[in-house]
């Protein structure tokens, strides 16, 4: 015979347990990742992007509130990454557009520098 409990004797020896008793699941409590997930939103969004991450799927395997909060938080974290992008790629292409690079007078010569070595 097998010595081991199975989920239904350690149910009946602990009847506070959620096994026993789901009702005992606090539904109430947020989860614990959501508030640091949001916090990290502003410090350094990728530490958002994963916390949120955890918190949904903690939250979609044990019932607890705080599933917007962390679909917002993960959502957000990628619109930043995504801001940050056009940005920076705006940003190139008028650096290469104005031709500013070109467009700097040598303070010695006062000749432009046109980007080739003479």
């Amino acid at each position: 015979m097998n010595d081991t409990p199975n989920l239904a004797t350690q149910a009946a020896a602990n009847p506070r347990s959620r096994l026993a008793n789901p009702a005992l699941v606090d539904e109430r409590r947020f989860n614990k990742h959501i508030l640091n997930a949001l916090v990290f939103l502003v410090i350094c969004p990728v530490v958002s992007i994963v916390l949120g991450h955890i918190a949904y799927s903690q939250i979609t395997r044990i019932p607890q509130r705080g599933k917007r909060l962390a679909i917002t938080a993960v959502t957000l974290g990628y619109i930043y990454y995504a801001v940050v992008a056009v940005f920076i790629t705006v940003m190139i292409v008028t650096a290469i557009n104005t031709g500013s690079v070109d467009s700097v007078p040598d303070q010695n010569t006062g000749y432009r520098f046109d980007g080739y070595d003479s």
